[in-house]
Order: structure tokens, then sequence, then C-alpha cells
């Protein structure tokens, strides 16, 4: 116990494998708070990848290589603007 109040945890182990793990209640806390910004994080990803995978699936129509030579070929006058995401 006294090296969990100082450390903030202690491992246990068995034959010099771990075994069990006493955290205090900050640590415990502290690691909950990291588990749940990881979770958003992760569906934050999981989201921008859906996004961008709709916009792939666009590649797969039938006439998404005329489509895309006729973009390249296209000539742009910017008036000093930036064009970028569905805006163009």
């Amino acid at each position: 116990m006294k090296k969990v109040a100082h450390q903030g945890r202690a491992l246990f182990t068995c034959r010099r494998e771990p075994q069990a793990v006493m955290l205090t209640v900050d640590e415990y806390k502290t690691l909950v708070k990291a588990s749940h910004a990881a979770d958003r994080m992760n569906a934050s990803a999981l989201e921008l990848r859906k996004q961008f995978d709709e916009h792939l699936s666009a590649l797969k129509s039938p006439d998404a290589g005329h489509l895309l030579r006729e973009v390249s070929n296209t000539v742009t006058k910017l008036g000093g603007m930036v064009k970028a995401g569905t805006s163009f």
C-alpha cells in the first residue's frame, strides 16, 4: 500500500510475470479519462473514413474516367480565391 500511495500504482508478479495491478482512485480516473478520449478520437477517425469512402465511391461509376478527364482539361479562373471542398 505504501508503494501505491507513493507511486499511484503497483504491479504484482508471479515468477516475474505480471499478474495484477493496484491503482489509486486518482490513477484509475486518469486512465478512464484517457480511454474515453481515445474512444472519441477513434469515433471521429471512423466518421472521417466513412466520408472519404463515400466520396471515393464516386470513382466507381461507369463515367468516372470521362468526368475526371473533363475536370482535368477545364481551365479554371480562380480570381484570387481558393476553391476547395464541395464548392467547385
